[in-house]
């Protein structure tokens, strides 16, 4: 007798996958889970108004709360979801060069070529991805913000032509591989799941930054099926900067992305707030980039994230801090090298109220790429406002602090607005930390001065000794009302020759020089602020941390360089440092 084979299961049709954001590993998959919220109410959205075919299926939200999540997928579903996401275009793009490895479509000639622009333009086809979701935001004068995701996506997760198959095969008309793999990944997974065990699949770096298929030992890179989905929705939940910094030729120049990945803490407030947040993008530019997305240093495009949804809750435009939902916000600034993206800077900024009230401060008052680095390092490090300045003053070009309008050598425009936030700084303190002393009760112990009337106090000296020294040289009488704008050239060589004396010397030569120099002209001090400056030259360190920590000789040589670039600035209102890379420097989507 023949024996009875058991029937074969038949495959679920459906399937609920359950997420839940304390259970994923890292603000990538966390970002990803709201990509992917984002992303299915968008398409039911367009589903609605008939943007989309009828026939189109689209996961279901079945269970939410502020930290879970529970989708029902399909097999269609799965493939409608991922053919949306990776939706792709064939459009012309226009070149000044030829592009090594790319099949030239024509040549278009330029009859009135302007000063950056060559005679003919090349032309190529290239697939631009569509990004629905984000193109409901950016549209008409924002569309350079499209353009910002849209080649950091180009120049960093998918940086290989093998890597934009995707987007290729939609631009053909044709449905993704990822939608069937995501289908038979989750079959594989309720199988395993059945079993008492889990289900694994290869991570890449096209997916999750900083990681590769396996490491140089051949260890492979897995995750969870279920949470590997995830990471293809987490560029729809973050923002993209690109970092100014100036070169040693004083040009400004864009280096890199980085990308500031939130770790979400409450779905639906998170989702809620960064829609409203896409509203609000400011259509200004700066060269070809978005002004708001260019920052001085990695760590900017965290504190810029968190900065911006707290704005918009100070203004009532939300009703929630992002503290409250948010529970910080990862960068990672990821630089082009070659064939390879190499990752510069990688950190994690905390979602903190003071934090954010400083660096608000900051950035609505400087705009100098330089001047912003140190002080946002200082910041961050909990150090005081000059002490991240040494190395830039001490190994860059001299003519980049002290400025200089002179035919043969001239401050670079990138850096002509560094003496003067340098100065708006000094100012700030001084009125502070200089302000009239009460007469003094003996009875009443006197409070020390604050760590920084020692900085108001070098300013003021050095700002002494530059009008005297000015002064005589350009025989001009140091009551004239308009001693600052008679004595222009002489004031900068003065600033310029002490400059680069102090710069060559450290320890007791330092303080020797300084004190020579500095009191070669009348100074006048109270016994109290003489102490202090005293107290600072001879103060060879101190263990203390802390932005309030006392001065000690190294920090008053800064402070006096600083001073003296402060006093080197023009007369005339400060001309802008913001400017960036010119626009005529636009780079064309990357060649396939």
């Amino acid at each position: 007798m023949a024996k009875k084979t058991a029937a074969k299961p038949v495959p679920p049709t459906s399937l609920d996958i359950p997420y839940n954001l304390r259970d994923l590993p890292s603000a990538q998959h966390k970002a990803g889970l709201a990509g992917l919220l984002l992303s299915i109410e968008n398409m039911d959205e367009r589903k609605q108004a008939g943007l989309l075919k009828p026939e189109i299926e689209i996961p279901e939200v079945v269970a939410k709360t502020a930290t879970t999540a529970t989708i029902r997928f399909t097999e269609r579903s799965a493939q409608d979801l991922f053919d949306d996401l990776y939706a792709a275009k064939i459009v012309e793009v226009r070149s000044k060069s030829k592009w090594q490895g790319a099949t030239e479509k024509r040549q278009d000639p330029n009859p009135n070529p302007g000063p950056n622009e060559p005679k003919k333009w090349f032309v190529y086809d290239v697939v631009q991805p569509s990004g629905f979701f984000l193109k409901n935001y950016t549209e008409g004068d924002k569309e350079h913000w499209h353009k910002l995701w849209r080649d950091m996506l180009y120049a960093v997760p998918r940086n290989k032509p093998t890597t934009r198959q995707p987007f290729k095969s939609r631009a053909a008309k044709e449905p993704t591989k990822e939608g069937a793999d995501c289908w038979k990944g989750f079959l594989t997974a309720e199988k395993a799941r059945t079993r008492g065990g889990v289900a694994t699949t290869e991570l890449a770096g096209s997916l999750m930054l900083a990681v590769q298929a396996a490491t140089a030992e051949t260890v492979p890179f897995e995750d969870r099926v279920e949470s590997q989905l995830l990471l293809h929705f987490w560029p729809l939940a973050a923002r993209v900067f690109v970092p100014q910094q100036i070169d040693s030729d004083g040009k400004s120049e864009f280096v890199g992305y980085t990308l500031a990945i939130p770790e979400v803490a409450d779905l639906g407030r998170y989702c809620r707030n960064y829609k409203t947040l896409l509203t609000h993008l400011d259509p200004a530019r700066i060269g070809y980039r978005p002004r708001d997305a260019v920052i001085t240093i990695p760590e900017q495009g965290s504190l810029e994230f968190l900065e911006n949804l707290d704005r918009l809750a100070s203004e009532r435009v939300v009703e929630e801090r992002s503290a409250r939902y948010i529970a910080g916000v990862e960068f990672f600034h990821m630089v082009v090298a070659g064939q390879n993206v190499k990752l510069r800077a990688h950190g994690r900024i905390a979602a903190e109220g003071r934090l954010l009230a400083e660096y608000e401060a900051l950035r609505r008052h400087f705009h100098n790429p330089e001047f912003v680095a140190g002080r946002l390092r200082a910041l961050l490090r909990d150090r005081p406002w000059f002490s991240e300045f040494d190395a830039p003053l001490h190994q860059r070009e001299w003519s980049f602090f002290v400025h200089l309008a002179q035919e043969r050598r001239r401050t670079p425009p990138a850096m002509i607005g560094f003496a003067w936030e340098v100065n708006q700084q000094f100012q700030s303190i001084l009125d502070r930390a200089l302000q009239p002393q009460q007469p003094e009760d003996r009875a009443m112990p006197q409070a020390p001065a604050p760590p920084d009337a020692v900085d108001a106090i070098i300013y003021s000296l050095v700002g002494a000794y530059v009008k005297q020294r000015a002064c005589i040289r350009s025989r001009v009488d140091p009551n004239d009302k308009e001693w600052w704008s008679k004595t222009n050239d002489e004031r900068r060589d003065v600033c310029g020759k002490l400059f680069l004396e102090l710069r060559s010397r450290h320890g007791d030569d330092f303080v020797t020089y300084f004190t020579d120099t500095i009191a070669s002209v009348p100074q006048w001090l109270n016994d109290s602020r003489y102490l202090e400056v005293a107290r600072a030259l001879m103060r060879h360190y101190t263990d203390e941390e802390g932005e309030n920590r006392p001065r000690t000789r190294d920090d008053v040589k800064t402070l006096t360089m600083l001073a003296l670039s402060a006093h080197s600035r023009s007369l005339k209102s400060r001309e802008s440092a913001a400017d960036g890379p010119s626009s005529d420097t636009t780079p064309t989507e990357n060649a396939e």
